[in-house]
């Protein structure tokens, strides 16, 4: 009987470990698969398990990179320790070049997250997790950004963004798509859907010009600048 203890004892107890040894391997082994071609919410993305910074990294373009397997693989974790090697791989699975220094992708990420976050962060939300953040952080700037009014003047103004037919394939490895609309819903910058902006009472307001609006706040075609949140 003791040893049938011990041994439901020691079973337990290698549980855990093996589960974080799979989680672990599903980030490292191989090339990364493809990404997930389910689009999440952020409410799905949140890890419950972290705190901070670790409790919301696949929220944003990290959501848009990742496999399916990946994104449950890491909301599994339990700790801190876990997630970090679980980054750590999840970038050196996407190195282009492992026999150089540093990770070209890596670095790309990271510039543009910085860029989103100055540029679109609000609400507390750190700009690379807003709609807007994840398109700039996948795809870079788009060549034109402009806006539509609407008549009735309950309803949002839709920021509208254009890539080029010839654009490159972002980091997830796709083309972007031609054009993205946005509107101010609440407290946050979303996607616009079909449905909305096929309304008739749209009209647009044509300050269409390369990349984003130079103009300041107030004037025609600046887009809002929100402020940065104290933990990005």
């Amino acid at each position: 009987m003791t040893s049938a203890v011990a041994g439901n004892t020691m079973e337990t107890m290698h549980r855990p470990l093996t589960m974080v040894l799979v989680i672990l391997l599903v980030a490292a082994s191989g090339a990364p698969a493809p990404a997930a071609q389910k689009v999440h919410t952020a409410e799905e993305l949140f890890q419950p398990f972290l705190e901070g910074e670790l409790s919301h990294w696949m929220v944003g373009p990290i959501g848009r990179l990742a496999s399916e397997e990946e994104i449950d693989a890491y909301l599994r974790l339990k700790t801190a320790e876990e997630a970090k090697q679980f980054i750590e791989a999840f970038w050196a699975k996407r190195d282009p070049d492992p026999s150089k220094d540093g990770n070209a992708v890596l670095d790309l990420y990271e510039s543009r997250a910085a860029e989103a976050d100055k540029k679109f962060s609000e609400a507390a939300v750190a700009g690379r997790r807003t709609d807007r953040g994840t398109i700039h952080v996948l795809y870079g700037s788009p060549e034109t950004v402009d806006y539509e009014e609407f008549r009735d003047v309950s309803g949002p103004d839709v920021e509208r963004w254009r890539y080029p037919k010839t654009a490159e394939a972002g980091l997830d490895g796709r083309r972007p798509e031609r054009e993205y609309r946005f509107a101010k819903l609440g407290d946050l910058t979303r996607f616009y859907s079909a449905r909305e902006m096929n309304d008739p009472r749209r009209r647009r307001h044509d300050t269409s010009q390369p990349g984003f609006p130079s103009g300041g706040p107030g004037e025609p075609g600046a887009p809002r600048e929100p402020g940065i949140p104290s933990e990005p």
